[in-house]
């Protein structure tokens, strides 16, 4: 749509030139014999087609400079997993995100205060109805790497252990040693799954959602 746009506008103004041109020209060449004025009425087209294609590529970087704002970026992550939008007090925002054309997956950190966050878990629509699983130090939510000692020995213990995701950034890190909790984002249409872990202990929020 914005390529069909791009060239009806484009079109628009050639052909506006070009009308312009034919009418000055009947209307002065007899009297103007001044060759850089000609010259000049030439490159009309194509002055006006670079300032408008100058025009439109300053438009299009602040709204590329907007939507790459990390609050910006957040807030779709939001939308994507039907959750509340970002805390006030929401502090230290990291987003990352990757896709194909099957697949892809969000990323997003924030801090914030108690309060927020528990408001954000309370307004957000997909976590309604959602249990949650709940850490402590007693219950550590830990790598799987940490599962086995050195001699190669799975633990048996009443610890959570998970795979990190092999495209996660390195600050995604929903490792909880001390409080925390996890809810699940269950899919809507087969799409945009995945989970919100809470690190109670530091007051920071990580969302992961999926879609395939």
């Amino acid at each position: 749509m914005e390529l069909f746009v791009s060239l009806v506008v484009w079109g628009v103004l050639a052909g506006i030139v070009l009308i312009f041109q034919a009418i000055a020209y009947r209307l002065l060449h007899a009297r103007i014999h001044y060759k850089p004025f000609w010259m000049v009425l030439s490159l009309l087209p194509a002055i006006m087609l670079g300032a408008n294609s100058l025009y439109q590529a300053l438009l299009r970087g602040g709204a590329l400079r907007h939507a790459l704002m990390p609050t910006v970026r957040a807030q779709r992550i939001l939308e994507y997993g039907r959750l509340a939008s970002l805390p006030e007090s929401a502090t230290d925002i990291m987003v990352h995100d990757w896709s194909s054309p099957f697949s892809g997956e969000w990323y997003l950190c924030f801090c914030a205060s108690p309060e927020d966050i528990e408001r954000f878990l309370a307004e957000s629509p997909s976590l309604k109805g959602q249990s949650c699983e709940t850490f402590s130090r007693d219950r550590m939510r830990l790598p799987i790497s940490l599962r086995a000692d050195e001699h190669g020995i799975s633990a048996v213990d009443a610890h959570m252990y998970f795979i990190p995701g092999s495209r996660a950034p390195e600050w995604f890190n929903t490792e909880i040693r001390e409080r925390g909790r996890r809810y699940a984002i269950p899919p809507k249409d087969y799409h945009n799954w995945g989970e919100v872990i809470v690190n109670d202990a530091e007051h920071v929020v990580y969302v992961k959602v999926i879609w395939s």
